[in-house]
């Protein structure tokens, strides 16, 4: 079993530090597609993934290295080590130096003995057209992610997926709500594992 775990809004918490860099975000229409970004970036953000790219491209190196751990995270490696020590980290970035250099020195900042587990996936043939996490899923292949547009895609190449909710520290039921999601995570990295062995043996 190989885990790969999401970067924005579940390592990082991402939202909280775009929105901060701009008090007026009414300039990007609400068009979002509800199966890409949650009901809190959409609030936020509104729509255009054109112009979101736009402002990102613009963020400092600083911006990316240090945007804040998100709550619960702890937790949640705790949970994916006991199936894979080895477990690897996988983003999506813009093509800005900032942002790529920026991520791996927030990696450096926080999980130093992990650095060189970090995979940035980039773009391929226009600003819009995302390279997908799921090119690397397969057989045995875990993702976590808080996107279910990303955890689809992934189980639709042959992967398993775990929606992950990114609880903030706003979030009057935070910890109930960590620990539910947490034990919920550790039950089906459990059966995904039998099954994974099952199958493997089978063969």
């Amino acid at each position: 079993m190989r885990i790969f775990v999401d970067m924005d809004n579940v390592m990082v918490d991402y939202y909280s530090g775009l929105a901060a860099t701009r008090a007026d975000l009414s300039w990007i229409e609400r068009e979002t597609d509800p199966l890409e970004y949650g009901d809190e970036c959409r609030r936020t953000f509104g729509g255009r993934e054109h112009d979101l790219l736009e402002h990102l491209y613009k963020l400092p190196h600083q911006f990316w290295a240090y945007l804040q751990v998100m709550p619960g995270l702890a937790k949640l490696l705790d949970a994916v080590v006991k199936f894979d020590p080895d477990w690897r980290v996988l983003t999506r970035g813009v093509e800005s130096e900032a942002a790529w250099s920026g991520k791996y020195a927030w990696m450096k900042r926080y999980f130093p003995k992990e650095q060189g587990r970090l995979i940035i996936m980039g773009y391929v043939q226009s600003h819009t057209a995302w390279s997908g996490k799921e090119l690397i899923a397969g057989p045995g292949a875990i993702l976590i992610d808080d996107s279910p547009n990303n955890c689809l895609k992934w189980d639709a190449a042959g992967g398993n997926a775990f929606h992950w909710k990114g609880f903030r520290a706003i979030d009057p039921d935070l910890e109930t709500n960590l620990n539910e999601q947490t034990d919920r995570l550790r039950r089906w990295l459990r059966r995904i594992d039998v099954e994974n062995k099952e199958a493997a043996a089978g063969r």
